[in-house]
């Protein structure tokens, strides 16, 4: 781990941090409350002050209070460290060195893990297609054809625990995947893994190059099943090193060249909206993938194009 990472987690307590979005309530040695990330009625959500970590066993989100400041408030691994830097007075060397070492030591193996993760879910939807009926005719529904699914690189994930295995036999690094929000603990104080993604359609959120840097999932009923209740509709990867939500916004990478053509972008909200508009001819369409429009967004699109249309 680096050096300043590791100075900053031995001034900061995670209780103290978390307790300023979530209400903890003392259990044992440990603190619960509901969790931020997704609706729930029953407590899920963990804190241990003695590890400095944090789980919730009913979206699987965790990891330490940079990871939490970073997913609960939408901001980079470096405006986290200034902010905590700042509050705590915490003497660290300059902040380019500890930005390009945690660089250089998280973002290959992630990067990897969400290629082999996208490869598998792309395959579940079109190469074993008799499971992913469904998903196809949701799909058809929307008015997204096969091909339009291929060109987004759409996935499927079924039951089981088919990426756990898949990950496992090209030895890639677990725990990467599970601070990514690709896997989840099977249960507390456990040391196996489960895929967090089950029955439900994989959207690949891509950086404006076209490589992977999350991947958001949503969940596709068969005709007659019930809904979950409290479960939300779409849940993505976590924020990391490469991918922040709030400034991230999908279908660039597509959209990039004919929004230099025109000029013009236009913004949408929802993944499916962008891909629509786009399969329909209207390819300089970005999506913010379900957030309010931020001062990053405007502020890169600004730099892409002179006519910014809501």
């Amino acid at each position: 781990m680096d050096r300043n990472i590791e100075t900053v987690l031995s001034y900061v307590n995670i209780v103290d941090e978390v307790s300023g979005f979530v209400k903890l309530k003392k259990v044992g040695q440990n603190y619960t409350g509901l969790c931020p990330f997704h609706s729930e009625k029953t407590p899920s959500f963990h804190v241990s002050e003695s590890k400095g970590l944090y789980y919730c066993f009913g979206c699987g989100k965790g990891g330490n209070v940079i990871g939490f400041l970073k997913d609960i408030k939408g901001d980079s691994f470096k405006e986290v460290i200034d902010y905590l830097k700042k509050k705590y007075n915490i003497p660290l060397e300059d902040s380019r060195s500890y930005k390009s070492a945690q660089t250089s030591a998280n973002e290959a193996p992630l990067k990897k893990i969400l290629n082999l993760a996208l490869n598998f879910y792309y395959e579940n939807l079109f190469v074993y297609m008799s499971s992913s009926r469904h998903i196809m005719k949701y799909l058809k529904d929307r008015g997204i054809g096969e091909d339009t699914a291929r060109d987004f690189k759409l996935g499927y994930a079924g039951f089981g625990n088919g990426l756990t295995s898949m990950l496992l036999s090209n030895k890639a690094d677990l725990d990467i995947a599970l601070n990514a929000g690709l896997l989840v603990k099977k249960h507390a104080g456990d040391r196996g893994y489960s895929d967090r993604f089950v029955n439900k359609l994989i959207i690949p959120i891509m950086d404006r190059t076209g490589e992977p840097v999350a991947l958001a999932s949503r969940i596709i009923l068969k005709e007659g099943e019930p809904s979950p209740l409290n479960f939300p509709k779409y849940i993505n990867t976590n924020n990391s090193e490469i991918f922040v939500k709030n400034n991230t916004l999908f279908g660039l990478d597509k959209a990039l060249p004919f929004i230099k053509k025109e000029n013009s972008v236009f913004v949408v909200e929802g993944y499916f909206d962008m891909i629509t508009l786009y399969s329909s001819g209207i390819k300089n369409t970005v999506a913010t993938m379900g957030t309010a429009l931020s001062k990053n967004h405007i502020i890169n699109l600004s730099r892409l194009s002179d006519e910014i249309v809501l």
